[in-house]
């Protein structure tokens, strides 16, 4: 996970990243075990298609709550690349391929911006503004989960046009 400054360099350039996710925390923080219980049910959903894996969604669950919570108040250290490498396992596990993966920080996404609305309509420039840094954290972790996973093609199976 040597890539974490660089992650955090291209997806979350500056502390209005931070600053911005620590006054949206306070209206997630209350809300996370729902949004969780969202994710969980959406996450079997989707391994349900993929023949369901090995996966122990219950500790799957655990993991996603701890680092969300981690991921949504910008606590990024040790803990948090644990927390990456607890969710990869998860859905490595699960049988859950790349699209589905981000289906599921779509559905995390699609939660996240229902709050935001609903706090801060009235405010258009904070919700913007949190909106950009909400943004900024799911890719930065999106990207770092896949930044795990092995290519699902390899060279060798490309078609030769691309070659």
């Amino acid at each position: 996970m040597n890539d974490l400054k660089r992650h955090m360099d291209l997806l979350a350039r500056d502390r209005s990243v931070e600053e911005r996710l620590l006054t949206f925390w306070p209206v997630v923080e209350p809300r996370l075990p729902t949004i969780v219980a969202q994710l969980q049910k959406f996450t079997r959903n989707m391994a349900a298609g993929n023949g369901d894996g090995q996966c122990d969604f219950e500790r799957l669950k655990r993991v996603q709550s701890r680092h969300f919570a981690r991921l949504l108040s910008w606590r990024i250290d040790d803990d948090y690349v644990d927390g990456v490498l607890a969710m990869h396992f998860g859905f490595q596990k699960a049988a859950l391929d790349t699209p589905a993966i981000t289906a599921v920080y779509n559905e995390l996404a699609r939660a996240l911006t229902t709050y935001l609305v609903e706090t801060y309509r009235w405010t258009p420039g904070t919700l913007a503004s949190i909106q950009k840094a909400v943004t900024a954290a799911l890719f930065f972790d999106l990207s770092m989960l896949l930044s795990l996973c092995p290519a699902e093609r390899s060279i060798a199976s490309a078609p030769r046009a691309i070659l």
